[in-house]
């Protein structure tokens, strides 16, 4: 009889030490799992100045995304470094190219401006009849040009951008055709080529005012 019960006895130890096993193995799981979330996050443990340094930095959909992650760095990343994330960004012009860059094509367009009518598109301090506020607006950046230099997008060292026309348009055949020079040369200044856009088709008398906001489509990439 005891023969007999040995067998049973000896399996039902088996299932015990393998149920036992399987026990401490989802413990050590567990005590594994809790060990990788309670890691601390290498870069809320910096000092909140070098926090701040390393996030003015950043391009703005790496904040907001950054801004997710805790409390600690929704507090580093403040309202000022969004404003200015989100105004440091490039324009990618649908229609119109990008200029080879040079000093010498700046300072060109910088001195064809100082001749032609200045337009305030957006009630900007800038005296249309005063000469040497007209040699205070230095050219940044120039960030797209149409085909024939009549149109010309950029931005200026202070942080305004511009748009400058050199011609009257008229529509012949389906196209747009210009004439250059005279009194055509027009400089738009505004906060945003939206708003440079906005005030061209409102105020200008050429077929350009159909065209200006298709012709300034652009796409944002910020850096």
């Amino acid at each position: 009889m005891l023969n007999s019960l040995m067998p049973c006895i000896f399996k039902s130890r088996t299932i015990r030490s393998d149920i036992l096993s399987s026990d401490q193995t989802m413990s050590s799981c567990t005590n594994f799992r809790r060990v990788r979330f309670k890691k601390p996050d290498l870069l809320t443990q910096l000092p909140i100045e070098l926090r701040i340094n390393i996030a003015d930095r950043l391009p703005l959909p790496t904040l907001l995304n950054l801004r997710k992650v805790n409390k600690v760095m929704r507090d580093t990343i403040s309202k000022d470094m969004l404003i200015n994330a989100r105004n440091r960004y490039d324009c990618h012009f649908q229609h119109l190219k990008i200029p080879f860059p040079s000093a010498h094509s700046k300072n060109q367009l910088t001195s064809e401006m100082i001749t032609s009518k200045i337009y305030n598109c957006a009630n900007i301090n800038i005296k249309q009849n005063n000469n040497n506020s007209r040699h205070n607006l230095k050219v940044q950046c120039i960030e797209g040009i149409d085909d024939n230099g009549a149109i010309t997008a950029g931005r200026f060292d202070n942080g305004l951008f511009f748009i400058y026309v050199d011609g009257e348009f008229e529509e012949y055949n389906m196209r747009l055709s210009i004439i250059f020079g005279g009194d055509n040369k027009c400089l738009y200044i505004g906060n945003t080529y939206e708003q440079i856009a906005t005030f061209i088709k409102n105020n200008r008398n050429d077929t350009l005012a159909h065209h200006i906001q298709r012709i300034l489509q652009y796409t944002k990439e910020y850096f």
